[in-house]
């Protein structure tokens, strides 16, 4: 179980030591991150076999929800950073050159430390804590082409995931003052009796706006076309492949275990709907590749919010197996566009 916290703490752990070992061995920093995205991703591996007797919780350092923190996996969540530390140590070597090569290398371990606390917390504040590093490691890597496009475009992805993170502790805040718990776990338990209410679908309209930002939702996904177009392409890559993923995954967990109700997945629906029409109207008309890749990974991203707004297991299967082909494909065709 404590390979767990391991995908957490070792890209952790490299990224703030990055700068000191720049200082004793160029070759040390250029090889370590490679190092340990390869480790984890053995202890992944290794760890996959143990969910076969069901998800695993770990309470770290001993201590219970809900004043513990609690790290839970399952095959999905396990996928997903599996997903993360295999696709950073796959474009690593895209990083590496220029004077800020270093700073490059610690924010992309930040990113992967960040994803995986994201998608393997079992609290929702820590959650939030994991996204708001994620999107801080993220904001650093898009600018790092130095360009005033580029800068412009962090800004503005700045402003938005600024105010999606405020719609998150806002909904965070509500969940709360209805149930005295973040664990989720806990909250399963509570929700049918204190969150199917007004105040309880206004929290999770909040939150939906909030991890929405980075999951490329209906209306909160201007800053797409900007950032995957300026940014590096195998960067872009990695955000539209997998790290807008973990959004996804934050999201079903919501509807899932909280928020399981009609109204829920009918607006799930209508803002799958619209992000698949917009997305791919934009896309038709792009003139430029990298920004017609963006606004079809818009339009794919409604897909599976479509897919998730059918009940039951059927619209997780289905919205998984997207995710699953966009996870594969939308990272080539971004590497493609590189060369047209």
């Amino acid at each position: 179980m404590n390979q767990l916290i391991l995908l957490i703490i070792l890209p952790l752990l490299g990224a703030f030591l990055m700068p000191v070992m720049q200082r004793l061995s160029t070759a040390l920093a250029y090889w370590s991150g490679p190092l340990i995205l390869l480790l984890t991703c053995m202890l992944g591996l290794n760890f996959w076999p143990q969910l076969a007797a069901g998800p695993q919780a770990l309470a770290v350092g001993g201590f219970r929800p809900p004043l513990g923190i609690t790290l839970y996996a399952d095959y999905i969540a396990v996928l997903f950073v599996l997903a993360l530390h295999l696709g950073c140590l796959l474009f690593w070597t895209a990083w590496d050159d220029g004077a800020d090569a270093v700073r490059r290398r610690a924010l992309s371990l930040l990113m992967v430390a960040a994803g995986s606390g994201m998608a393997l917390s079992g609290d929702l504040f820590n959650i939030y804590v994991f996204y708001e590093l994620l999107a801080v490691a993220t904001y650093g890597l898009v600018i790092g082409s130095g360009s005033a496009a580029a800068y412009a475009s962090a800004i503005r992805y700045l402003v938005i995931s600024a105010f999606g993170a405020a719609m998150i502790l806002l909904g965070i805040a509500l969940i709360y003052s209805a149930t005295g718990t973040l664990n989720l776990a806990q909250l399963a338990q509570l929700a049918p009796a204190e969150l199917d209410n007004a105040q309880g679908m206004a929290a999770f309209i909040l939150m939906l706006v909030g991890f929405g930002v980075k999951a490329e939702l209906f209306a909160v996904n201007s800053w797409v076309p900007e950032i995957y177009s300026t940014a590096p392409r195998r960067l872009a890559a990695l955000l539209a492949g997998v790290v807008s993923k973990l959004a996804l995954l934050i999201i079903l967990r919501l509807l899932v275990l909280l928020f399981p109700y009609p109204e829920s997945y009918q607006l799930l629906m209508v803002l799958g709907i619209l992000g698949v029409i917009t997305g791919e109207l934009a896309a038709y008309r792009s003139q430029d590749v990298a920004r017609m890749l963006a606004y079809s990974s818009i339009a794919q991203l409604g897909i599976f919010f479509i897919a998730f707004s059918i009940p039951g297991e059927a619209g997780i299967i289905a919205g998984l197996a997207v995710a699953l082909h966009h996870m594969l494909v939308k990272p080539g065709l971004f590497l493609l566009a590189h060369r047209w």
